[in-house]
C-alpha cells in the first residue's frame, strides 16, 4: 500500500504491529533517513542494541541473496521484535525482497531508496501489496512544513524565530530535512551567544550564519538565470552539484525566485514604485542582492516571467518521469532561461 504523504510521519512514528515491510524512498534523502529511523526507534528504542537491529547493504545481499530471509525469521535474543534495515536499497533487490517478505517472520523490513520510478519493480511491490507492506514517499517539504519544521526544531533547541526570518530560510535551505536540521543546529550555536537564542532577519544572525553554504549557490543560480549571465550560470550550477544540491532542488530554488519577481514586477507595472514593492517584500531583499533584483525586474515582463515559470515546471516534470538524466534536463533548462533573458525571449 501506498501512504499519503500527509500522513507519512505519523505512521512512521508508529508503524502497527501488523506491518511487515516499509519502503522509504524519493529525493529527499534527509527525510528518507529520518523516516527510516523513526520506524525503527518505534519498535527497537535502543539503536545500539546488536540483537534486535540488523543492518544488511545491497552488496551483501547480492552475495548471499538467503541472509535476508534468514535475518527476517530470525528470532531475538532475549525476546522482543527485530529490525532489519536495508540502505541504498534499488530495484536489484526486488527479487529478494519478494522472496523474503514470503518468510513467516515477527521482524520488521525497512528499506531505504532515492528516488524509483512509478515504473519500479521495487516501488511497484511494495504499492501492491496487502497492508502489512507499505510505501512511503519522501519529497521535499512544502514551504509550510519546512517552516513548521524550522519552528519545531529551533524550539526543541530553546530558541524562537520571527517570521521574516523563517520565511527567508525556507527560501535559501534546500528541501533537505538532514540539511536544514544541520543548517538550524548551526544557526544556534551563533544566536544562542549573540542574539539572545532568537533568529531575526534584520540583525546579522540567520543572514550570516546560514549564508555561507549551498543556499548562496542557489542565489547564484538564480540571479544568473534571471541575469541572463551565462559563463556566472554554469559557475553556479557546477557549485551547487559539488555542494549536494541535486536538480529538482535548483528548480524548485529558481521557480520560487521567478514567482517573486513575478509578484514584484506586476505591482510594478501597476503603478507602484519599484522602491516601495522592494520595501515591502517579505522576507525582504538582502541588501547585497538588492541592486541584481532592480535589474531582473525591469529586465522581465509579468508575461515572460510566467512563460519563464511554465518552462521550469515542465522541466522538473521531465526529471520525474522521462528517465533522462535529471541534471542535463535541469542544466539545459536553466540556460534556456539564462538565454531568454539575454535575448529577451521567455521560451529561449
Amino acid at each position: 500500500m501506498k501512504i499519503d504523504g500527509r500522513k507519512a510521519d505519523g505512521f512512521c512514528r508508529a508503524p502497527g504491529k501488523e506491518i511487515r515491510a516499509i519502503l522509504c524512498y524519493g529525493p529527499n534523502e534527509g527525510l528518507v533517513r529520518e523516516r527510516a529511523e523513526a520506524a525503527a526507534r518505534a519498535v527497537v528504542p535502543d539503536a545500539r542494541d546488536p540483537f534486535r537491529l540488523c543492518t544488511l547493504s545491497p552488496a551483501r545481499i547480492k552475495d548471499d541473496p538467503a541472509r535476508l530471509a534468514d535475518e527476517i525469521g530470525a528470532l531475538a535474543f532475549g525476546g522482543g521484535r527485530r529490525v532489519v534495515q536495508i540502505g541504498g536499497a534499488g530495484d536489484g533487490l526486488s527479487a529478494a525482497i519478494q522472496s523474503a517478505l514470503s518468510i513467516v517472520g515477527d521482524a520488521l523490513l525497512i528499506v531505504e531508496a532515492g528516488e524509483l520510478s512509478p515504473r519500479s519493480s521495487l516501488r511497484k511491490l511494495f504499492e501492491a501489496a496487502d497492508k502489512a507492506v507499505a510505501a512511503v514517499p519522501c519529497y521535499d517539504d512544502t514551504s509550510q512544513n519546512a517552516t513548521t519544521l524550522i519552528e519545531t526544531h529551533l524550539g526543541a533547541l530553546g530558541g524562537a524565530i520571527d517570521d521574516d526570518a523563517a520565511a527567508w530560510l525556507v527560501e535559501r535551505l534546500s528541501g533537505d530535512r538532514a540539511q536544514i536540521r544541520g543548517e538550524l543546529d548551526k544557526l544556534m550555536l551563533y544566536v544562542g551567544a549573540s542574539g539572545g537564542g532568537r533568529v531575526v532577519i534584520d540583525k546579522p544572525s540567520a543572514q550570516a550564519v546560514v549564508g555561507d553554504g549551498g543556499e548562496l549557490s542557489l542565489d547564484a543560480v538564480c540571479d544568473a538565470v534571471a541575469l541572463g549571465d551565462l559563463a556566472a550560470l554554469d559557475r553556479a550550477i557546477t557549485r551547487a552539484e559539488t555542494q549536494g544540491m541535486n536538480a529538482i532542488t535548483m528548480l524548485h530554488a529558481v521557480a520560487r525566485h521567478l514567482m517573486r519577481l513575478h509578484g514584484a514586477g506586476g505591482r510594478v507595472a501597476a503603478g507602484q514604485s519599484v522602491d516601495a514593492v522592494m520595501a515591502s517584500l517579505r522576507p525582504p531583499v538582502f541588501f547585497a542582492a538588492q541592486a541584481a533584483f532592480r535589474r531582473q525586474i525591469a529586465q522581465w515582463s509579468p508575461a515572460r516571467l510566467a512563460e519563464a515559470l511554465q518552462l521550469v515546471l515542465d522541466a522538473e516534470a521531465d526529471c520525474k518521469s522521462t528517465g533522462m538524466p535529471a541534471d542535463a534536463i535541469a542544466a539545459r533548462a536553466l540556460l534556456r532561461l539564462a538565454g531568454a533573458a539575454r535575448s529577451g525571449r521567455a521560451s529561449g
